[in-house]
């Protein structure tokens, strides 16, 4: 059913759809997400005793609270406290599990796919994360213009770490090789791109240089920068190469999944998923409940619970790949199954009596 749904959806809002997919923040920083996932797991298996420490004194501090402090003012200092212990646990893995960059690396890597996607409406496409064999390119950019392997560089303090831009330049040219490979367009070569961001970086480099042949550009200027490129490739081959590359990363993602596991959610994502699971369950409460008092009580509430259910696990089968549609669908149908038994019950009971 699944398959015939997607045959009847039009061939260019496919394209649309998988090209804005690509080009989403979903995939951006995949990498350095990943690593922060693992390095968290890493400290918390080191440092369990730290994480008991802190409980337990938690525990202390809210049982002396529950004791000793006014009762209509416990619940708020004991709110607090807990709080305070998991954003304490959360502060120590930071300074200590070596996250900290890798953060500010995600951040940068969304400031860049931010100033592409503007791009998008100039006729360039978009790849947020291309995995190769031994690294990741952060993006693609296919366009008019040329076709560009982006890294995005992140630093606190610019002034004094210019020694590493060799070292940059370098893993800048392999990665566009490697990606010229996998667009199979030998005649036109993929041009390396390094964007730095962080604190004063246009101060440090006003201008947009080359070293090592390779264009180093601060972050606010990219956009300038794709912009100022020469229309040198012909449309056809610009969604030729895309789907030479769309087709590599049908098959390299879900290996990708195989291995290191799905992408961690950003927090945007998962705020919105939390906005509407919650949407979803107050719509399933409101339809649910607002026919209950029509005759006989409660068994129409019961029949829009069944229907709300039953439709809820349609949606499900069809999206089962969208992570958000299975977490409103289980909202969808845990609340109401739960009123729909809930009012089956109060009905037999008073039917009972």
């Amino acid at each position: 059913m699944a398959k015939t749904i997607e045959n009847v959806i039009p061939a260019g809002l496919r394209d649309r759809a998988r090209k804005a997919h690509l080009a989403s923040d979903h995939r951006t920083g995949a990498s350095s997400r990943r690593e922060v996932r693992a390095r968290h797991r890493r400290w918390l298996r080191r440092q369990w005793h730290v994480t008991a420490v802190v409980a337990a004194l938690t525990g202390f501090a809210v049982a002396a609270v529950h004791v000793f402090v006014w009762k209509p003012v416990a619940p708020y200092v004991i709110g607090a406290l807990l709080a305070s212990a998991a954003w304490q646990i959360y502060t120590m893995m930071l300074e200590t599990g070596g996250v900290a960059s890798r953060r500010s690396g995600i951040v940068a890597e969304q400031w860049t796919a931010d100033e592409l996607r503007q791009l998008r409406c100039d006729d360039w496409i978009v790849v947020n994360h291309v995995m190769l064999e031994w690294r990741d390119v952060d993006h693609v950019l296919l366009g008019p213009g040329g076709f560009l392997a982006i890294e995005t560089k992140f630093r606190s303090d610019w002034g004094s770490n210019k020694q590493d831009f060799g070292a940059w330049a370098k893993t800048a040219r392999e990665g566009a090789h490697d990606v010229g490979v996998r667009l199979q367009q030998w005649k036109t070569d993929v041009q390396p791109i390094v964007v730095m961001w962080g604190p004063e970086v246009s101060t440090c480099f006003p201008d947009i240089f080359e070293h090592d042949g390779v264009t180093f550009c601060p972050g606010p200027q990219l956009h300038q920068l794709v912009g100022s490129l020469p229309d040198k490739v012909e449309a056809g081959q610009v969604n030729k190469a895309f789907t030479f590359l769309d087709n590599y990363l049908r098959t390299r993602d879900p290996g990708e999944v195989h291995v290191s596991g799905e992408i961690p959610r950003t927090a945007g994502q998962v705020s919105d998923d939390l906005l509407a699971v919650g949407a979803a369950c107050m719509a399933s409460i409101v339809a649910v409940l607002s026919p209950v008092s029509l005759p006989p009580v409660g068994a129409w509430s019961i029949a829009v619970a069944a229907a709300g259910l039953i439709a809820a696990i349609f949606v499900r089968r069809q999206w089962r790949h969208s992570p958000r549609m299975q977490r409103v669908t289980t909202a969808i149908i845990t609340t109401s199954s739960g009123l729909g038994v809930l009012l089956a019950v109060t009905m037999a009971i008073k039917a009972i009596k």
